[in-house]
Formats: C-alpha cells, sequence, structure tokens
C-alpha cells in the first residue's frame, strides 16, 4: 500500500473491486499452485489487506516493511511451503498458463531458479519466479546487502555461478517486452482497467494472448502508457561493462539458437544475463549473422571489421570466438584500443609462439586474459578438484576419459580438465584414432598422460557422427566417480564389503561427494570474470592455464605423428601450428 508514486495501488478499484482481489481469483485458476498467501507488512496501512484475505479466505502473513527477503522467507515457512512461485500485487494480470508451465518446468529438478524474465521477452506485468525455500534460506544467511533484502531473488540471479538459472523465453505472438501490463503509475492504472473492462465480462479466465489480440486491435490503447519505461533492478553502486564480440559462430551466438539446449552456451547470451554487463557491439565477416544475432541480442553496434568496432564502442571485455589462427592479431589490437579483458576462447591461439606472445601482451599492458575452458568456472569442478587434492576418495589408482570432435576442439577441454584435477604432466602419448573426426585437420588421437604424481590417465576418443561424449571416470581406493554429459552429472559408486562374496569389496551406488554441477559454464565464466576486474586478481582460467592445456594438445600430436612415442612435458620447442574449428 505504501507505494510512493501511486499510493494504495494494491487495493485501487478495477470495475469496482480491489487489484489484489482480481489478481487472487486469477491465481485461484491455476491447475499446479497449492495455496495463494499474500506477505504483507505489519504497516498499519496494510490493515485492509489482511482484512481482504480474511473475505476472500486465503493465506495472509504480515512482516517487516523493508526487509522484503526475510518477509516472503517467514511467510513460506509459515504455510510449508517447499517451492515459493513469487508474483507481486501490482501484476494484476498474471497469466496462469505461464504460472503453470514454469511450475511444470520446474519440476524437472534442472533449476534452483526459474523466471520468465531472465531475458525480457514478456510484456512487464506477467512476471513470475520460482525458487525453493531451501534456497531463500540460504540466501537469507548470506547477505545483508539492502538491495538483496528488498528484492527478495536479486542475490540468485546476481550468482549464477552458485545457482542454476533458467529464464522461460515468450513464445513469438507474445513476444512485447516494450508493453507494459504492470501498475506502478496513474497511467498504467488506466490501462490495466481498460483491459479488465473489454475482457473481463466476456471471459473472466483471459490469457496473456487475448490481452496481445486486443491492444493488436486497439493500438491507441498502449498510448495510455507509452511514454513509460520498464524498470530493471541492476546492481547498484557498482560499474557496468561494455562487452563485444568478434565472431557470432556457434560459441559466440549460434549454439543458444537450439531449443533441446536448457543452458546458456554462446558469449553473447550470458553477457545479455548479466546485471554487470551491456552488450554493445559485435563484429563478424558475414553480413546475415550480423542481422540475425544484433536482431536477437538486441545490439545495436553491428560491424564486419573489427577494428573499427575497437576504435568506435570504448569496449571494456572483448570476447574473441573466432578460429584460433586470429586469436593473437585480434588480442594485440584488442590490447592497443585499450580493453581491460579479453575473454578467449580455446584453443588459446594456434601455436606456442603466438599463445606466449598473447600472454607477454597483455601482461604488459594490464589487461586481464580469460580462457574458455569452461569447466573450472564451475563449483561441482572446483569442489572436486579440492576432494581429489584432499584425498578425501584416497589414493586415485586410474582415469579414464572419452572424448569427440577433435583433439584441438573437445580435447583442449578435457586436458585442461585432466590438469585441473590432477596438476601437471610429465609426458604424454598417442597415436591417431581409427575413429574419426568432423574436421580432418584437427582429428581425434587415443592415448595417455603420465601426471607428476605418478598417475596414468587414458583418453579414448569416438565418432562424433555416432554419438558425443565427455566423460571422466575415477578409480579411487573409496569409490568410482564418473563426470557425465559433458559434466552436468555426476554419478558416484562407494566401494564398501562385497554383498555376493565374503573375501571382496565391491562397488555400490552412493551419493556423491559433490554436488551436481549447473551446467551453466558460460553464466558462470561471465560471473567470474566480473569478479576477476573488480577484485583485481587473476582467473582460475588464465591465459597461461590456456597455454599450458595447449602444450599438451601439441604434444599428443607430435606424438601420434611421430609413431606414438613419448613426449616431454614441457616441450623444450615446437613450431606445431593447431587447427581446431
Amino acid at each position: 500500500m505504501g507505494s510512493s508514486r501511486l499510493p494504495g495501488k494494491t487495493l485501487a478499484p478495477i470495475m469496482g473491486r480491489p487489484m489484489l482481489e482480481l489478481l487472487i481469483e486469477r491465481l485461484r485458476r491455476s491447475r499446479l499452485l497449492d495455496q495463494v498467501v499474500i506477505a504483507t507488512t505489519v504497516d498499519p496501512a496494510d490493515d485492509a489487506i489482511e482484512e481482504l484475505a480474511g473475505r476472500l479466505r486465503v493465506g495472509c502473513f504480515r512482516g517487516s516493511v523493508d526487509n522484503v527477503l526475510e518477509r516472503v522467507l517467514h511467510a513460506a515457512r509459515a504455510y510449508d511451503a517447499d517451492l515459493i512461485v513469487e508474483t507481486t500485487g501490482d501484476n494484476p494480470l498474471i497469466d496462469l498458463e505461464i504460472v503453470d508451465q514454469l511450475i511444470a518446468m520446474f519440476s524437472s529438478g534442472s533449476y534452483d531458479y526459474l523466471s520468465n524474465d531472465l531475458e525480457e521477452t514478456f510484456p512487464d506485468g506477467l512476471n513470475t519466479k520460482l525458487f525453493l525455500t531451501g534456497t531463500l534460506t540460504e540466501v537469507n544467511d548470506l547477505t545483508q546487502d539492502p538491495r538483496h533484502r528488498e528484492h527478495v531473488s536479486l542475490y540468485i540471479y546476481e550468482h549464477p555461478e552458485r545457482y542454476r538459472l533458467g529464464n522461460l523465453a515468450a513464445p513469438p505472438e507474445l513476444h512485447h517486452p516494450e508493453i507494459r501490463l504492470t501498475v506502478d503509475r496513474a497511467e498504467d492504472l488506466a490501462l490495466v482497467t481498460r483491459v479488465f473492462e473489454n475482457l473481463y465480462p466476456q471471459n473472466a479466465a483471459f490469457s496473456a494472448r487475448d490481452i496481445i489480440r486486443f491492444l493488436d486491435e486497439h493500438p491507441r490503447s498502449l498510448e495510455i502508457n507509452g511514454h513509460l519505461r520498464r524498470q530493471t533492478v541492476r546492481r547498484g553502486a557498482e560499474r557496468t561493462y561494455r562487452a563485444a564480440i568478434v565472431g557470432c559462430g556457434r560459441i559466440g551466438c549460434g549454439f543458444d539458437d537450439d531449443p533441446r539446449r536448457k543452458h546458456v552456451s554462446t558469449h553473447a547470451g550470458a553477457y545479455v544475463r548479466s546485471p554487470a554487463v551491456e552488450l554493445v557491439a559485435l563484429a563478424d565477416l558475414d553480413p546475415a549473422k550480423l542481422e540475425r544475432y544484433g536482431n536477437k541480442f538486441q545490439v545495436q553496434g553491428r560491424y564486419l571489421d573489427y577494428r573499427e568496432m575497437l576504435r568506435r564502442e570504448a569496449v571494456d571485455i572483448l570476447s574473441i570466438c573466432t578460429g584460433s589462427a586470429s586469436h593473437r592479431q585480434i588480442t594485440e589490437n584488442a590490447v592497443a584500443a585499450g580493453v581491460k579483458a579479453v575473454f578467449c576462447e580455446k584453443p588459446v591461439a594456434d601455436s606456442l609462439k603466438a599463445a606466449d606472445a598473447m600472454i607477454r601482451g597483455c601482461a604488459q599492458a594490464g589487461v586481464l586474459l580469460m580462457v574458455d575452458c569452461q569447466r573450472r568456472f564451475d563449483g561441482m569442478h572446483r569442489q572436486l578438484a579440492q576432494l581429489l587434492r584432499e584425498e578425501r576418495l584416497g589414493r586415485v589408482q586410474q582415469v579414464t576419459c572419452y572424448y569427440s570432435g577433435g583433439v584441438a576442439n573437445n580435447g583442449g577441454h578435457l586436458f585442461d580438465l585432466l590438469r585441473f584435477l590432477f596438476g601437471e604432466a610429465a609426458w604424454v602419448q598417442g597415436i591417431v584414432s581409427g575413429n574419426p573426426s568432423p574436421d580432418p585437420d584437427d582429428p581425434n588421437v587415443d592415448g595417455c598422460v603420465k601426471f607428476n604424481n605418478g598417475l596414468l590417465a587414458m583418453l579414448q576418443s569416438c565418432d562424433s557422427s555416432l554419438f558425443s561424449v565427455f566423460e571422466l571416470n575415477i578409480l579411487a581406493a573409496r569409490g568410482r566417480l564418473a563426470l557425465r554429459r559433458f559434466g552436468i552429472e555426476v554419478q558416484f559408486e562407494e566401494v564398501r564389503q562385497s554383498e555376493e562374496f565374503s573375501e571382496d569389496r565391491d562397488f555400490y551406488p552412493a551419493t556423491p561427494p559433490v554436488k551436481a554441477g549447473s551446467g551453466e559454464f558460460m553464466l558462470q565464466g561471465v560471473a567470474h570474470l566480473i569478479e576477476c576486474l573488480r577484485q583485481g586478481r587473476q582467473p582460475v582460467c588464465s591465459g597461461e592455464d590456456g597455454r599450458r592445456a595447449l602444450e599438451l594438445v601439441t604434444a599428443i600430436l607430435q606424438s601420434a605423428r611421430n609413431g606414438g612415442g613419448r613426449v616431454a612435458i614441457p616441450l623444450a620447442s615446437s613450431s606445431m601450428v593447431i587447427h581446431s574449428r
């Protein structure tokens, strides 16, 4: 009730009924909601809300005026709610088809936080957010920031490295983020009232599609509040970084076109979802890609020449998503243009000499160089590295890995992960695999890596035309742990007394010692990059880490081309040029 721009708006009359009553009526039509609870304040001005709740026979909890997070959390606990489906009293046009779709998505167990406005595609006023009471309990313990206390789930979606985030995008017919259906000012109330007056008498359960159809037929209605802009909650005093991307191919922009992908998989997708980043420009040699992805990600700056982009756009962060042969030149031009950070795809370069030049140039200019070896950004992989270092599974006996898609392309990720988990390598051996790679210039190689700690890891490659694979299996004294589905899924079997043989010990399914990751590697990478810029520290996957992975790729290719002999690490020298998509 205490709105400064429109006092008393929650109970403002629409068709002679309080706006909040109309919202509750719509929420009660949900097939999947168990109960509706109003979380209001202890301010005497909100006594009328409690009276309305009593008349409508819905739950009502009264709590802090300013600490909205605590109020919602205590309301959830008071009514034994495991899942919180949050909307606000100024969104009376909420669509229950969207709410039920979000609840069904959340029930898959793939998310810690799910909403339809992480990426703003729906009209403003259809916003719904879902998160577990347990997650909000954790947030309550982690932050005392007043902004996080005012905006209930802000901390969750500001930390994609910690929580598995999901977004429901609007279908084409509802893709109208420019339309305001929320009530924040008198003009908003006038538009929402007109919608109710025209649609409710014929169908009290009218949908968002009905609203858009009405507004299409009566476009002058949008003039009522068309001058008002959508409000977005962003981080307060901390600066926003200007990001740009060179290369609008798969990892730059294209992977997110795949409707089956449940996670953000591109640099562009991660930047537009980061509250600390503004994606200001794209560069690519293909005008069609610039138009397509400029429109998709609402980026105005579009350039055929990345050097012109660097001159014009005052870029803070540059993502390099081109072939590895161009990485050195682009990095050198970016450093000269004054960028603060380079986020480079792997392999970091096409040769060790080029990688050394990139590392040296960035260091001399004070530019942060981060390589996209994605699993280092993920909390589960970091937990696993710590667990192995502390030998909580006992001594590791054997490691076997499977990959597809070329030794430089996906094998590069595998070499970096092995180094992250087990330390530096002493030598490698390899032979060209009989299972072909999709890129003849980047063959599949089978082989082994001997680490300085004595561990031997076996690498087996597969034909990606049959299936894609990226797996790592660790057999240790106390159990067997497997990373599957490209590092998204973790499986564990503990060692205990055999149920079949008295003299044996065997493996049996058990709870993994690490929590499965969110799979949001790109979101986590961007969040980590911003954290490094703000705190002035080096990333978990630096230019030097990228170079070490490239060195292992170079060494195993050198072994394969020379009959499979051992190649010592570090390499004494190598002029080999590595090819990768």
